[in-house]
């Protein structure tokens, strides 16, 4: 299968060498029962190719390769490398656990956009299992006896060390190598007993054929399979994805195979991981911002009315990746959290307009109006330049910025949504608090 790969990887490059010749390095990793070729492209500027067409074609020359388990292309642009969608499954029973796992591939393949689609377990290597018959464990044979002269049998068992100038020899001592490779010298092996004894191994234990997986994996002592598969940017998302099977198609499964547990693993973990170790320094940001605004402006109620441009900045971020067709992801959080702290620049240069009306000596009933009157030409100047200088990154279509473009329009429309609220919401709850009761301000400090 290796060489069958290298093969077409080479026929390939000589059919396209105007596009690709020169422009990538091959790694390749081999091990007895998989390969793995990697390729390392040049940046952009230099290739005519993204990494996304680049795998397309891959996929497209290698085709169908006989008597492979199973064959996916990856590529990675930015920083990261977990999978898109990764449903960690776990079951006590394994063959419970397989038929899961292959009902959870099916379904996540039937998702347009989806590609590359893995179960989590390929086909088993054979092993030979024994168990220890009456008739055996009577002559006081344990398991540890017998699987110890089995593997003296076959693997050997150190009958002397000598010294050979700095090195040492061993001598292994085993049944001769035809005896070895039939399954009647196996059954054929004397077994010796505790008393000196000598019981053939077929009289002694049921020799049985078994299989067993390649790999194990177990997290918290329960064995897992992991369900990966990738996504087509611009097609679709793994949050879309993993959103709709949460809704349709998993509960069938959960219902299907009592005990069953799955996580969302891989890129769905690093948000959570990622939101969970931001949170704490969000809060402890937004007490700081509280605390400032509410010196300066010296009132709660002000500081208050000032934070409240935030939620709904950040309402406005998440329409905005809805509009544009993009999942909340990690760079959206930080463009998040960044926007937290910039929004909330406009209300405030809004409230100290007011305040310094109302030192002046203006009416409080229209001190409020005067103030927006006087400030949206700033905040919209602000929002739309913001806005402008992040647009050539929120249009970006190029596949190396895409994981950027989330973060972008975090700002950008967030930016765009707080003049909206700074301009028309936030003057109508200063004039609704002015009716309930006036607002502490500095002229009202000094009497």
């Amino acid at each position: 299968t290796t060489l069958e790969l290298d093969r077409r990887q080479r026929q390939m490059c000589i059919r396209d060498r105007d596009i690709l010749v020169g422009y990538f390095v091959e790694v390749a990793e081999r091990n007895s029962n998989e390969a793995e070729v990697s390729v390392n492209l040049v940046p952009q500027s230099q290739r005519k190719v993204t990494g996304q067409e680049f795998a397309a074609l891959w996929r497209e020359e290698i085709g169908k390769v006989p008597d492979i388990e199973s064959l996916f292309f990856d590529y990675l642009y930015g920083p990261g490398g977990s999978a898109e969608i990764d449903i960690q499954l776990a079951h006590p029973e394994v063959e419970t656990l397989r038929a899961a796992a292959a009902d959870v591939a099916a379904a996540i393949a039937l998702y347009p956009g989806v590609e590359d689609v893995r179960k989590g377990f390929g086909r088993e290597m054979p092993q030979i299992n024994f168990e220890i018959k009456p008739e055996g464990r009577s002559l006081g044979i344990t398991a540890n006896d017998l699987g110890r002269q089995i593997r003296h049998a076959f693997y050997g068992a150190e009958a002397l060390r000598q010294p050979r100038g700095m090195d040492e020899l061993r001598v292994m001592v085993k049944l001769p190598e035809e005896t070895r490779r039939s399954m009647a010298g196996l059954e054929d092996l004397l077994v010796r007993t505790p008393d000196g004894g000598e019981i053939p191994l077929g009289q002694a234990a049921l020799v049985r054929r078994d299989a067993a997986p390649v790999r194990i994996e177990r997290v918290d002592g329960a064995r897992v399979l992991n369900v990966t598969a990738n996504v087509i940017p611009g097609t679709t998302s793994g949050n879309k994805v993993l959103g709709a099977f949460s809704g349709n198609e998993l509960p069938g499964i959960m219902g299907k195979y009592p005990g069953l547990r799955y996580s969302f693993e891989g890129e769905q973990r690093e948000q959570r991981d990622a939101i969970r170790a931001l949170s704490w320094g969000l809060a402890a940001a937004l007490f700081a911002i509280f605390a400032l605004v509410a010196s300066i402006l010296r009132s709660y109620l002000q500081a208050a009315v000032v934070l409240l441009t935030i939620p709904w900045s950040l309402a406005g971020a998440v329409v905005g990746h809805v509009a544009l067709g993009f999942g909340l992801s990690v760079f959206s959080i930080f463009g998040m959290i960044a926007l937290c702290g910039m929004v909330v620049n406009g209300a405030f240069v809004l409230a100290i307009t007011r305040n310094r009306y109302l030192t002046e000596g203006r009416e409080p009933r229209d001190v409020t109006a005067m103030a927006s009157e006087r400030r949206v030409r700033p905040v919209l100047l602000t929002s739309l330049t913001t806005f402008l200088g992040l647009g050539p990154m929120i249009f970006e279509t190029s596949i190396q910025a895409l994981f950027l473009v989330p973060m972008a329009i975090a700002v950008g429309i967030g930016t765009l949504a707080s003049a909206l609220v700074i301009l028309f919401l936030l003057p109508a709850i200063f004039k609704i608090i002015e009716d309930i009761r006036p607002l502490s301000s500095p002229r009202d400090d000094e009497h």
